[in-house]
């Protein structure tokens, strides 16, 4: 009697663990979204945590007219979300990862940005030397720096 009330009570555990394991820490998609940062904040009662808006240009299907879409996202890393207030006017592609749920201590939405992939200036690469170095600093290791000229990099940060 006593190893059945034992794997009832473990069968319910690992069931209950799968359950909060796939709803809360399994990352169901990840990707990249593209677009200008229009909002970073930091809001929250108990958990201060990150909250951003990404706003991407395109087509909205059902009038056919030229309409932008939303990207609403948390951000875990307090730098990465320094680094994207800074960034201010240029486009920028950001690496999300996407949630079943979301958990009051990672943010709001289910989107949680984990790195910025390209950051592109509407600006001359010249006028933005001083906010690349000195404000964004030098341990973006992932961020590709783009003229307004085309799409070929013009320099890595490391």
């Amino acid at each position: 009697m006593g190893k059945i009330i034992s794997s009832v009570i473990l069968a319910v555990f690992l069931v209950l663990g799968g359950f909060v394991y796939y709803n809360y820490y399994f990352v169901f998609a990840e990707g990249v979204k593209s677009g200008q940062i229009n909002l970073i904040t930091k809001k929250g009662t108990i958990w201060k945590t990150y909250e951003g808006r990404l706003i991407q240009n395109g087509f909205k299907s059902q009038n056919q007219s030229v309409g932008s879409y939303v990207f609403d996202f948390s951000i875990e890393d307090e730098s990465l979300a320094k680094k994207l207030e800074l960034l201010g006017d240029g486009a920028v592609t950001l690496h999300y990862l996407e949630y079943k749920k979301s958990l009051p201590w990672r943010g709001y939405s289910n989107y949680v940005v984990d790195s910025i992939v390209v950051y592109s200036s509407n600006k001359s690469i010249d006028s933005q030397s001083s906010l690349k170095e000195e404000q964004i600093g030098s341990d973006m290791h992932s961020v590709k720096k783009q003229d307004n000229l085309g799409d070929y990099p013009t320099e890595w940060y490391e």
